[in-house]
């Protein structure tokens, strides 16, 4: 005669028990495996993008200058900049990062990175979800792919660079579309020791103030339109062999009176060394 297993030598009751166990914990696991996906983004929101399902709720457009070689400490502090900017954005903005493109007409580089923050662990709610997992999830799909874009953008250029086509980059930023169209809050973020250096203008060889140059442009992108926008500039302060002899209040001033004639919502220039 075979004899019975484990399972069949149980009491009714035990069985009954352990069956009902079983059950429970695969209900347990396939909500768990439903809901894993949710916790980086609340339902309707984009996987690729991590926005809103109805848009951005605001943007943040980053160009790293890096047509002239960085030095160590100006990485550094870019890249302290960029974090900072990171913990100041709401869940559902968005930030693109980009870098000045010597080698295209319109000196904007595409996005080398470009999402929406979501939720991080100290946003967790810790009656169904596990901070801890919404945290990594936040780390390795945000934060640092962000920041490593942030720095890879600061490698691009550099000293190979012959032109630094600041002027055209801003102007292509302005006519994006999803920046253009954005509703809420706009900002646009710019670290650059702001040395213009391309065909339409020179600051390297003949500081102009803004009125001349404006009243000689034949390209149309003297004055972009940035109605509303908050510019942040950290202009990069150049020793004197890397132009910074050029750096001078009149070249502030031309870049003062430029972005008034783009109406800006408000300027900020600081400068990092």
């Amino acid at each position: 005669m075979r004899s019975r297993g484990p399972f069949h030598r149980m009491s009714r009751r035990d069985r009954v028990a352990l069956i009902a166990a079983g059950t429970a914990l695969a209900v347990a696991l396939g909500a768990a495996g439903a809901f894993l996906p949710s916790l980086l983004t609340k339902p309707g929101n984009d996987a690729a993008s991590l926005c809103p399902a109805d848009g951005p709720k605001g943007v943040t457009l980053v160009v790293i200058d890096s047509t002239d070689a960085l030095a160590p400490n100006e990485r550094r502090a870019i890249s302290d900049e960029v974090a900072n900017i990171v913990g100041g954005l709401s869940v559902g903005e968005l930030i693109s990062v980009h870098f000045l493109d010597s080698t295209t007409q319109s000196g904007l580089s595409d996005a080398t990175f470009h999402k929406c923050k979501p939720r991080n662990g100290q946003s967790a709610n810790f009656v169904n979800e596990n901070p801890r997992f919404v945290q990594k999830v936040y780390e390795e799909e945000f934060e640092r792919p962000l920041l490593a874009a942030a720095a890879s953008a600061q490698a691009n250029g550099g000293a190979l660079a012959q032109t630094s086509p600041i002027i055209e980059a801003i102007f292509d930023a302005s006519r994006m579309s999803w920046f253009e169209d954005a509703v809420g809050h706009r900002r646009l973020v710019i670290f650059s020791d702001l040395l213009q250096n391309s065909p339409i203008l020179r600051q390297y060889r003949n500081p102009t103030a803004y009125a001349t140059f404006a009243a000689s442009d034949r390209t149309g992108v003297a004055a972009p339109e940035l109605s509303g926008v908050d510019v942040e500039v950290f202009k990069i302060a150049r020793s004197d062999d890397r132009g910074g002899g050029q750096q001078t209040a009149m070249h502030e001033k031309f870049w003062q009176d430029y972005f008034a004639a783009a109406h800006v919502r408000s300027l900020k220039i600081r400068r990092i060394r």
